[in-house]
């Protein structure tokens, strides 16, 4: 367990429970604390890095959600295409339809199929 005290012998930054059986509490040495130290700067370097990695993917979800917008965009275009071709295809149906019917009468020995 970590602690923040000062005593009559000196600031102690630090104090630990060794295994958790609390057999003595103490100060760090020297050496440990310049580990504690190095450690907390490579803490602040991976919090800097997933800094930067979350705004990374806070413009890629900017770049999705325009990418997403575009296709719902383009899927009403093609539903208008799809519509204004059947329409133009059953159009053209009848007017071929219609034009069979005038050539019949107008020459009963062409035969179109």
């Amino acid at each position: 367990m970590l602690a923040k005290r000062a005593g009559k012998r000196g600031k102690c930054e630090i104090k630990i429970d060794l295994m958790g059986t609390r057999p003595e509490d103490r100060c760090l040495t020297t050496e440990e604390q310049e580990a504690l130290d190095r450690f907390k700067k490579k803490d602040e370097q991976i919090d800097d890095m997933l800094v930067m990695v979350i705004q990374d993917i806070d413009l890629l979800k900017e770049k999705a959600v325009k990418i997403d917008q575009a296709i719902d965009r383009n899927a009403e275009k093609l539903q208008n295409v799809d519509k204004h071709a059947s329409k133009t295809s059953a159009q053209l149906e009848t007017i071929n339809t219609r034009m069979k019917d005038i050539l019949k009468k107008a020459s009963p020995c062409i035969y179109l199929s």
